[in-house]
């Protein structure tokens, strides 16, 4: 289902929600709202953090352990 067509068919169940429920819906909507953005700083903030654990604190050479050919053949 297309996206404009949920998009009716939730304004057509709002319209049939009784006006003194209208509050309770209303708050539903914004805090789940709400939720989508902390969800989406999440998603970004994690998908972000690996790639600034290497630029903030790039590898270096002197870290590896340098193999030499018996322990290539090895494996």
């Amino acid at each position: 289902m297309q996206a404009i067509e949920l998009q009716n068919q939730l304004i057509e169940e709002i319209k049939q929600i009784p006006a003194d429920k209208l509050a309770e819906i209303y708050d539903v909507i914004h805090y789940f709202l709400i939720g989508l953005k902390q969800e989406t700083k999440v998603e970004i903030k994690s998908q972000n953090s690996f790639f600034e654990t290497y630029i903030n604190n790039p590898i270096k050479l002197n870290q590896f352990t340098p193999l030499n050919r018996d322990d290539i053949y090895e494996r």
